[in-house]
């Protein structure tokens, strides 16, 4: 599946004791075949189509309004110089001359905007036409899930199921909250926590066409601190204004179909300054977040 752009961040080597835990593992046949070319096959099937629609949505915007300002901004100056022509035609006719242009020079201008006008929409129609390279590979890592050491470690995994249910309805609750806000301020929000791209939602603006990215925190309303991956920590530095951190206190036993408004808090850049190289994850006050965001209900901030 697709991990993301960089999920190393999110990761850590093994202590020793880990290491010697899992050596058996290592011994595991589908290790020993050809990793370097499924991964790539994998990649040319599924992650090089979705980064390509991606890109070409993102590109496709920026260039139709460019083609939109160049057209309008050219078309305004053929205008100009083909009734300047007209104009000076028509002087000439009655004898009036002008020293400085005439109608001849005014219509060839006019004629220069044009072969200008046409070979700038080629060319940014040319920059439409995006293709793929094919995928390298640069690296690898062997990834071993947590449940996983702690099964080998002895662990209750009972209890660490029952954990994981807890914090999955959880993380339902805030994805549903958010997307309901998303869609209460007439935005298009489609879920994409899935795809591992450092946020869990898009949402596109319906005022500005801005793509919104809103990395969702699910906490339980009695928490007092929040985990930020440093991965996140980057792609919020990256994106500027672009990227959200939604903070959404659930109610004790609540599940996915119930979270106040009044829980919700967006911020925009969130964060200062990148964590430090050995952090994977940096903890942070709720509190911090909570009066420095707002509610994405508000009327102020729609």
């Amino acid at each position: 599946s697709n991990a993301g752009s960089a999920p190393y961040l999110d990761y850590r080597a093994p202590t020793q004791q880990e290491l010697e835990s899992i050596r058996p593992l290592l011994e595991a046949t589908w290790l020993k075949e050809n990793l370097e070319q499924r991964s790539i096959e994998h990649a040319v099937r599924t992650i090089v189509p979705e980064h390509l629609k991606l890109v070409r949505e993102q590109r496709e915007l920026l260039l139709e309004k460019t083609q939109a300002a160049v057209k309008s901004r050219l078309t305004q100056e053929i205008i100009f110089w083909d009734n300047r022509a007209e104009e000076l035609r028509q002087q000439e006719q009655s004898g009036k001359t002008n020293a400085k242009i005439n109608s001849q020079k005014a219509f060839q201008r006019a004629e220069e905007l044009r072969g200008r006008l046409k070979k700038r929409m080629a060319d940014l129609d040319v920059e439409k036409r995006i293709s793929p390279l094919p995928p390298v590979a640069i690296g690898g890592c062997l990834v071993v899930p947590e449940l996983l050491l702690r099964s080998l470690r002895g662990e209750d995994m009972n209890q660490t199921a029952l954990f994981a249910k807890e914090t999955k309805a959880v993380e339902l609750a805030a994805m549903k909250a958010v997307i309901e806000a998303e869609i209460f301020l007439g935005n298009t929000a489609a879920d994409v926590s899935a795809l591992k791209r450092g946020w869990d939602i898009e949402s596109r603006d319906a005022h500005t066409g801005q793509l919104r990215l809103i990395e969702v925190k699910g906490r339980i309303e009695s928490a007092t601190t929040v985990t930020v991956t440093k991965n996140e920590i980057l792609r919020a530095l990256n994106k500027g204004n672009q990227f959200i951190l939604a903070i959404v206190m659930v109610p004790m036993g609540s599940d996915s179909t119930h979270t106040n408004r009044e829980n919700i808090r967006y911020v925009v850049q969130p964060f200062r300054r990148e964590p430090d190289i050995g952090a994977a994850s940096v903890n942070y006050e709720i509190k911090e977040f909570w009066e420095k965001g707002f509610c994405p209900y508000e009327s102020a901030h729609i």
